[in-house]
């Protein structure tokens, strides 16, 4: 890696960085401000509800709690849709953005090696998706403490919250490879947002439809459960194992492909 292009790469991007980070840690807080109006509303419908049937319908609702509510936070299309501003548009600009701009001749016209440029590039990726995953426990936690609502403790947040960054650095990565094979930085874009979509409705039909279960391997959300984590789960190494995997391949695969292009710039 090369400091200096590190240097580069995080000055052009900490504008990008700081307005997702600053909209995951407002999307934590709101998110903390409503659950009391939430589940106050929750209590007032299971009311309702028979008495045998009162545990299933917490369970299912998943408002029950704090952490239960949590969990559909580090699964709403905000969160989605904020990481992915990062993860794809970083993944996407790395190479075939420069190329695009013109700049990566200037770039390559100093004594550096490929390697080093694309690593550079993958860390100031994934250091963003660490980042906005720490920006988004701490909004989220700071306003449950700040409201005095209970909840679980720093650590499933930060299990939850390592599973967010391996997903959407897997996702990155993946978006960084097809950008060092190609040259125009909407195709990056399109594979990038086809895989996490894609992906993302796997895994949901796949919760609701049987025939799907056989598929879902394929999708990257399949290994990402951060409700279970908070719900007091263990953090499960080969699900892990299999995003980080998977974030190494592909940036191992961007080194290669961009090692054996033939630029014309």
């Amino acid at each position: 890696m090369n400091l200096d292009l590190i240097r580069h790469e995080a000055g052009s991007a900490w504008r990008l960085l700081l307005i997702l980070a600053l909209g995951l840690l407002l999307f934590g807080v709101l998110m903390s401000a409503v659950f009391p109006a939430m589940h106050d509303s929750m209590s007032a419908m299971l009311r309702m509800v028979p008495s045998f049937l009162q545990p299933m319908v917490r369970s299912r609702a998943g408002l029950d709690t704090f952490e239960g509510f949590a969990g559909i936070a580090f699964t709403h299309p905000v969160l989605l849709a904020l990481f992915a501003a990062w993860s794809i548009a970083r993944g996407a600009q790395a190479i075939a953005g420069e190329i695009e701009a013109g700049t990566l001749g200037w770039i390559l016209s100093y004594p550096l090696d490929r390697a080093a440029f694309v690593l550079s590039k993958a860390l100031v990726l994934l250091s963003g998706a660490m980042a906005l995953s720490i920006a988004f426990i701490a909004g989220l936690l700071g306003a449950a403490e700040a409201l005095g609502i209970a909840h679980a403790g720093i650590r499933p947040y930060l299990l939850a919250g390592l599973e967010t960054f391996a997903l959407y650095g897997a996702i990155g990565a993946i978006t960084l490879c097809c950008s060092a094979m190609t040259s125009e930085k909407g195709k990056a874009v399109l594979v990038g947002t086809g895989i996490m979509l894609g992906g993302f409705l796997l895994n949901y039909v796949a919760e609701l439809w049987a025939p799907a279960k056989a598929v879902r391997f394929l999708s990257l959300f399949a290994y990402y459960d951060p409700k279970a984590l908070l719900g007091g789960g263990a953090l499960v190494p080969s699900h892990l194992g299999v995003l980080l995997g998977v974030t190494l391949v592909a940036i191992a695969g961007a080194v290669l492909a961009f090692r054996r292009r033939d630029l014309s710039i």
